[in-house]
């Protein structure tokens, strides 16, 4: 096939229409497969591979997956996965995008089986069609979704494939800001057929943005005329054409956003009779769509406006946003244009290095709403004010100074290290939806800034003027700095901090096991920001845990110069839709491969994933994720609520409230429950998932591990490595660190989790033999003695200690701490308890060590309502439910008749998983 050469030409506008009278070149439109990556567009999110299409003109680049399955929301090829504008030579891409593609019936897409480039660019016009029959969209059950969430039932069969031909073409003309996206549905089948014509999009690192109901609003329902997402960047934008505002029914599901033809969503509801289209057999149907990519919300928004049947007249608003007073520009602020009277959007843009602006709409009246986080509304108000927007043209705005904050931290020896800054004390300019994309990751209440120290051990960061609580903290191995400061307009100021490791971790590393990233559909977060964070909070395996997506992190963590504070290994979340999620690492990323070689959950059972994780060559770990509580709805994604799992006096079974595995298309024998998973999460996030299940486990003689993960999608709400787990690896360097090892140690026990508190405990016989955590102790006499040591540092209140022997609470005592000597300097808590034991049986011993006193602000989430929360509450660290603390050691395992195995007990606890805190991140303060 031929390869054409691509054009690279500054598209220098939003970009909407362009009007310009300067002659063009003959065409700028091109269509060429790539022959490798480096051929594609790159970025922090470039998916491309050796045989996609790139499309491109002077203005804008996408790029559209070959055929081919590889899991993703939209699971085979033909549709677009990375776009970005046209940049100047030299100047690297900057796709961010995830991939938007058909999603007919809320179940059906295109799996292509041939891809044509009907025409190459040179009289124009650059066309590919993609032909093929429909397929699921096996990524998302959409019945069991609804269920699940909304708790009623659509009357459809998502597993009954229609017998549809489907074509998609992508075309882009030359001198276009869109490409417009043909789909033709042939129904070859002998009955009539609904169409409900749906797409689902993964916005990739840019938030959603909805006009309609106000910039990074997020409905889970709206109308609207397409979907939007925005970043610092770029702004994408894709709709049915032609264009018409509010006619169309969106939803947010499993990480993506559902864009339906019909104007409500829930017509699904009352299927077939409320979708507005039937193909009788033989029928061929075609609709189009348009995609487009900006520097902004006002250009992604402009383009696609264009494309309406009568488009309203379109004006350019322009203006400069300074410093009050100083008439220096502020750069990188967000200015939106909105509906008179009424909270739509009409556009937004960010300001350019020397403070101007620009912005497209289509209104005759709008009011102008502008902001950068970290400086005060102009007038100093609660929020910004809305200015109309007269006149139009070279408008001069402007906001109060603002403050620089510079944190420096460094460790006992005087050297930089990364850290954690947070800043207790009122945002005088609380984020709007407009203008700032905190919907999904707020700052807790109390809460006016965080941020993280690079490498260099240093931040700074703008700070409206104020009264401040600056508090430094890396993770619990450390303890914290402390100072009150005050923010003046216009000044700056400096915090240096001094950091002392203080718990004793010789010979254990710490690690999340659970942790999403740039790549998976329910995240903005950059890696370098995911990374970043994890080096801040002290953690020191990040096993990268995607959807759908073997993430390779070794780059991001060369680019930054963390090598020495943070390992990553890759992993998957198998996020299935009906039976559960499971952690499986270490996995080896295939970069020939869009997925970079996830695993194909689909049609596998979870029995056949952990077949699968058995026969790789090397130890791996498959853990169940949140087995029975998650911070987001869904009973679903739990497995062990959805296997119904019960205990009885022969171990554990699946109850007869399981789901059905031939609605989850699988096949009716499939085995839903059984052996095989190595580790189970006792702790996500703030939840813990119950005790029980696990100790059950180990009656049984199942010895699966006991972890604590995070399950982060975002660093305010959930932070890396809150909590975490200590893994006994024999060296505390995670440069030295090898998976296979890694892995070996947790699916041997040798492992502490913890949200505050080290846990850590071993067992002593009479006779002088020592076993530790994952060990089994030859009792060689008839007694033996418990020790478990609990450090914490000063600002984590650990009250109780909890020791189990065969999941029987055999104590709970009262901790009295005792402030001891740091290991590299400060002080912390620790004491050793002991409890002498003389075991009839073969057995198990665990413990747990907790608090009840809040963490606030270290770990800064709390429930106050805003309204509530006043300087002397703040002052004396008085919040609504502040997170508390939680730790736990893996079991000493004891033999007791020395036959060289533990043997089962099989006694059976009564389940309490719904003792326990659980907490709901998305929507986490209210």
């Amino acid at each position: 096939m031929i390869r054409y050469a691509i054009p690279l030409l500054l598209a220098g506008c939003h970009c909407g229409p362009d009007d310009s009278s300067t002659t063009r070149p003959e065409s700028t439109a091109s269509a060429v497969v790539l022959e490798s990556t480096d051929d594609g567009i790159g970025g922090p999110l470039a998916w491309a591979r050796p045989g996609d299409v790139l499309l491109s003109n002077e203005h804008i680049r996408l790029v559209v997956q070959q055929p081919g399955r590889s899991l993703a929301i939209n699971p085979y090829g033909g549709n677009v996965i990375d776009a970005d504008v046209i940049r100047p030579d030299g100047e690297p891409g900057e796709d961010r995008f995830g991939e938007v593609g058909l999603f007919l019936n809320a179940a059906y897409t295109i799996a292509p089986e041939s891809m044509d480039i009907l025409d190459d660019g040179s009289g124009g016009r650059a066309v590919v069609r993609f032909e093929g029959p429909a397929a699921r969209a096996d990524y998302i059950n959409t019945l069991v979704g609804v269920e699940a969430l909304l708790g009623f039932t659509v009357p459809l069969n998502p597993l009954v494939i229609p017998d549809w031909w489907i074509s998609v073409t992508w075309t882009l003309d030359s001198g276009a800001h869109h490409a417009t996206i043909d789909v033709q549905v042939e129904n070859r089948q002998s009955t009539e057929e609904p169409l409900a014509i749906a797409w689902i999009a993964h916005g990739g690192l840019g938030e959603q943005y909805d006009l309609p109901s106000g910039g990074y609003t997020n409905p889970q329902f709206g109308n609207t005329g397409g979907l939007f997402f925005a970043s610092d960047t770029l702004a994408y934008g894709f709709g049915p054409i032609p264009w018409d505002a509010d006619a169309h029914g969106t939803a947010a599901m499993a990480g993506g956003a559902v864009l339906m033809e019909e104007n409500n969503v829930l017509a699904l509801i009352n299927w077939p009779d409320e979708v507005s289209t039937t193909l009788e057999p033989g029928e061929t149907f075609s609709f189009d769509a348009a995609f487009t990519v900006a520097l902004d919300p006002s250009g992604a928004a402009s383009a696609l406006q264009s494309l309406a049947d009568d488009p309203d007249p379109e004006d350019e608003i322009t203006g400069t946003l300074t410093v009050e007073g100083t008439g220096e520009p502020i750069a990188g602020a967000r200015v939106a244009a909105l509906q008179s009277g009424e909270d739509a959007v009409r556009g937004a843009t960010i300001t350019a290095d020397d403070g101007t602006w620009s912005l497209l709409v289509r209104d005759d009246e709008v009011d102008l709403l502008f902001g950068r986080p970290g400086w005060p509304n102009d007038g100093n108000a609660d929020a910004p004010s809305r200015v109309p927007a007269s006149g139009g043209d070279d408008l001069s705005l402007s906001l109060p100074p603002t403050g620089q904050l510079t944190v420096n931290a460094v460790d006992s020896s005087g050297s930089a290290i990364p850290a954690h800054v947070v800043v207790v004390g009122f945002d005088p300019s609380p984020p709007h939806p407009a203008l700032e994309p905190s919907g999904v990751d707020p700052l807790p209440p109390g809460i006016a800034a965080m941020s993280d120290l690079d490498v260099t051990g240093s931040s700074t960061f703008a700070l409206e003027p104020g009264s401040y609580e600056v508090i430094v903290t890396r993770g619990m191995e450390y303890d914290a700095f402390e100072a009150d400061i005050e923010m003046l307009a216009g000044e700056e100021a400096t915090v240096d901090a001094t950091l002392n490791r203080v718990l004793d971790t010789t010979g254990w590393v710490s690690g999340d096991f659970h942790v999403h990233g740039a790549n998976g559909p329910d995240t903005s977060l950059l890696d370098r920001t995911r990374v970043q964070n994890f080096a801040a909070e002290g953690v020191e395996v990040l096993i990268a845990s995607d959807h759908a997506y073997v993430s390779d992190l070794d780059p991001v963590v060369a680019e930054l110069g963390l090598g020495d504070w943070v390992m990553p290994i890759p992993s998957q979340e198998v996020t299935t839709f009906d039976y559960g999620h499971f952690g499986v690492f270490p996995l080896v990323p295939d970069l020939l491969q869009p997925n970079q070689g996830a695993i194909d959950w689909v049609g596998m059972s979870p029995t056949g994933l952990y077949d699968w994780a058995d026969q790789q060559p090397r130890e791996t770990v498959v853990q169940i994720n949140h087995p029975r509580a998650i911070p987001t709805p869904g009973t679903m994604q739990h497995h062990f609520s959805v296997v119904d799992l019960q205990f009885g006096p022969d171990g554990p079974f699946q109850g007869p409230d399981a789901i059905d595995p031939v609605a989850s298309d699988l096949p009716a024998d499939a085995v839903l429950f059984g052996p095989g998973f190595t580790a189970m999460e006792v702790m996500t996030w703030l939840n813990v998932q119950g005790l029980s299940d696990w100790f059950n486990f180990l009656n049984a003689g199942w010895h699966v591990t006991g972890t604590a993960n995070s399950d982060t999608h975002t660093i305010r709400v959930e932070s890396s490595g809150w909590p975490r787990n200590f893994v006994r690896v024999g060296h505390d360097d995670p440069a030295s660190v090898d998976a296979e090892n890694f892995a070996i140690a947790v699916n041997n026990h040798q492992l502490s989790g913890s949200f505050g508190p080290f846990v850590t405990m071993e067992i002593e016989s009479d006779g002088g033999t020592v076993a530790e955590q994952g060990d089994t102790l030859d009792l060689d006499t008839a007694g033996m003695t418990v020790r478990v040591r609990v450090q914490a540092p000063l600002w984590v209140p650990v009250d109780t200690l909890d020791i189990y022997e065969g999941g029987l609470l055999v104590l709970s005592e009262p901790l009295a701490m005792v402030e001891v000597p740091g290991a590299e300097g400060g002080t912390r808590w620790e004491q050793t308890v002991e409890l002498p034991m003389t075991p009839a049986f073969d057995t198990w011993v665990a413990a747990v060590a907790y608090g009840s006193g809040s963490m606030f602000p270290y770990v800064p989430f709390n429930r106050t309502p805003p309204e509530d929360l006043d300087a002397d509450r703040l002052a004396s660290r008085d919040v609504d439910e502040p997170a508390t603390s939680f730790g736990f050691a893996n079991p000493v395992f004891v033999d007791v008749d020395g036959d060289g195995q533990v043997a089962p007990s099989f006694e059976v606890l009564e389940p309490d998983w719904d003792t326990y805190r659980k907490e709901d991140r998305l929507s986490p303060y209210q």
